[in-house]
């Protein structure tokens, strides 16, 4: 627990440093913009003083584009647009992983005889249109009988190998 304790700690008193040097200021211009003494600045830099919140708070008062919870260590996002950044890559990431998943429903459909093409679903002469509310069900549902299925399946592998 102590290890976990003092390497937040460096990752806060390294993340102080860096707002400074990116502000292109000396540490004891820092330390009187922040209203921390220079020397309690230059601890928290080598690990000798732990990185409060209230200091924290201070630095994130001075300089608000840091966010208070990149410099307390509880994240990567230094600033809001990498918060948002980091938001449009998951985002993108399941748009992808979703897309992926629809090709792959739609050729399963094929297998079994249905064509799947955007809310129309058909076999042979009879085509149903989907609204959206039914579209994201049907696949939702699909999604969770192969879950369902496939953990079933695991489970069963794993008796046998117990067995």
């Amino acid at each position: 627990m102590k290890e976990n304790s003092e390497n937040n700690n460096n990752i806060r008193g390294e993340r102080v440093k860096e707002v400074y040097t990116r502000e292109g200021m000396k540490q004891t211009k820092f330390a009187l913009a922040v209203r921390i003494p220079q020397q309690a600045i230059s601890e928290m830099i080598n690990g000798k003083r732990t990185v409060t919140e209230e200091s924290a708070q201070r630095i994130h008062d001075c300089f608000p584009k840091y966010r208070l919870e990149w410099l307390m260590g509880y994240d990567d996002c230094m600033t809001i647009e990498d918060v948002w950044a980091l938001i449009g890559t998951s985002i993108n990431r399941i748009s992808e992983q979703r897309q992926a998943f629809y090709q792959g429903v739609t050729l399963l459909a094929n297998v079994c005889g249905y064509t799947i093409e955007g809310n129309t679903v058909s076999r042979g002469d009879v085509c149903v249109t989907l609204d959206n509310m039914q579209h994201e069900q049907l696949f939702d549902e699909i999604r969770d009988m192969v879950a369902l299925r496939l953990s079933w399946l695991f489970r069963n592998q794993l008796r046998n190998k117990e067995e």
